[in-house]
């Protein structure tokens, strides 16, 4: 998850266009909160730069539960 704008998306899809009662949001990799200095400015992009995950849940319209 770069910058969380797809996983908002199909979040709020499924919780309100398709009735799920619940989303279950699971990552295999690490937090990314720097960037590579050799490859493409990825720091704005990454959602984990300057968030905590209480806060990227509140983006991407996850509680936790």
């Amino acid at each position: 998850m770069s910058n969380g704008c797809a996983s908002k998306d199909i979040i709020t899809f499924l919780k309100e266009k398709s009735g799920a009662k619940s989303v279950h949001v699971v990552s295999a990799a690490p937090m990314i909160r720097n960037e590579c200095y050799y490859a493409v400015d990825l720091k704005r992009d990454l959602i984990a730069n300057n968030k905590t995950i209480k806060e990227i849940r509140g983006i991407v319209n996850l509680r936790n539960s």
